[in-house]
């Protein structure tokens, strides 16, 4: 059923009064008139309105793919047609946060239409680009950088965009730790850190020190690595409390994983100049005494191994830790222990025994 249709079933009597509505809503450049045009539309059609602009932004969304793989022709299509600038001036609209529990759904559905449009398309990347900003005075219409729902959408304009994480700002990779420490601690953060640190597994060099810098002079509210002996058992008991299927982005686990993956990620490639910098988070005994533990997660042993190799093994950087002969034998060890258990449970899979 078009929209149209909907309106004439529904709401006959206001239809055209509606559509009118609704066009200034996607339409007005004006941010006083759009919110207004939100809320008459809400008052005439209660029962229609929202469905309404959910409905055009699942279409719009829908477009970008065919088959499950991005529509290169159709994003090029909303891109010449400025789809991508009204849906922008859309999330500008002021709402009543407090009562009105449809409007963030619409703001989720409009960063998901945001995140199809630039998906594998570096022409549609960098023209959302354009409209980032992290300034206190957002204009209308800019992607304003705060929600982990907006640095989702912004993770989503640099992946695999090299030009765009080369050039990532320190300002901009300032403000995303800011938010962590002054917001809440999520994996969505610092996967949009890990994604200007590399691309398509090619190290960026100058991004690996801006983000090492960042993390490393942080707060403890952002560098959560739990070293000591009695955060250690707080890890350890997250370990045993947290199956695999909980480890969403805001568990606190899945954020220490992912912290260990960016240093990790920041390390690679024998950057001298981060090698030292992220040791001093993660020192080698702490590394041997989680990966030795009886209650360690694979997830959280993959990227302890990944930062141990990055970090201490490839390097041009001396670390004189890696030659205590008594850490690489209990790492060893260790390993070797897990291949032995996993030949002898060769009808169980990796994360099955893991989990056993």
């Amino acid at each position: 059923m078009s929209l149209v249709e909907k309106l004439d079933a529904v709401s006959p009597s206001t239809r055209e009064e509606c559509i009118k509505l609704l066009s200034e809503l996607l339409l007005s450049e004006d941010r006083a008139s759009a919110a207004n045009a939100l809320y008459e539309l809400s008052d005439r059609a209660p029962l229609i309105g929202y469905p309404l602009i959910r409905q055009v932004l699942v279409r719009l969304k829908q477009l970008c793919f065919e088959n499950g793989r991005p529509d290169v022709m159709n994003q090029q299509l909303l891109r010449n047609m400025r789809v991508h600038e009204f849906v922008l001036g859309f999330l500008s609209v002021p709402y009543d946060k407090k009562n009105d529990t449809e409007m963030p759904k619409l703001i989720t559905l409009s960063h998901e239409f945001l995140r199809s449009f630039c998906r594998d398309n570096r022409d549609n990347q960098n023209c959302l680009h354009k409209h980032i900003s992290i300034d206190a005075d957002v204009k209308e219409g800019s992607l304003h950088v705060t929600t982990i729902e907006e640095v989702a959408t912004l993770t989503s304009i640099y992946k695999n965009n090299r030009e765009l994480c080369e050039n990532a700002s320190e300002e901009l990779i300032q403000h995303i730790v800011n938010l962590i420490e002054h917001k809440t601690r999520s994996a969505v953060f610092l996967e949009f850190l890990q994604c200007v640190v590399s691309v398509r597994g090619k190290e960026i060099e100058m991004s690996q020190e801006r983000v090492a810098q960042e993390i490393c002079s942080a707060s403890d509210e952002v560098r959560v690595f739990y070293a000591d002996s009695a955060s250690f058992e707080q890890l350890v008991q997250m370990m045993q409390n947290t199956p695999p299927e909980e480890l969403i982005a805001d568990n606190p686990l899945r954020y220490h994983i992912e912290l260990v993956r960016l240093l990790a990620m920041c390390t690679r490639g024998k950057n001298g100049n981060t090698e030292l910098k992220c040791a001093s988070q993660l020192p080698m005994d702490h590394i041997v005494r989680v990966v030795t533990s009886s209650h360690c997660l694979v997830q959280v042993k993959e990227v302890y191994l990944q930062f141990m190799l990055h970090c201490y093994i490839d390097t041009d950087a001396e670390m004189k830790d890696v030659y205590n002969v008594d850490y690489i034998e209990q790492i060893l060890k260790n390993i070797l222990s897990d291949i032995i258990k996993m030949m002898s449970l060769n009808a169980f899979t990796l994360p099955q025994y893991f989990s056993s």
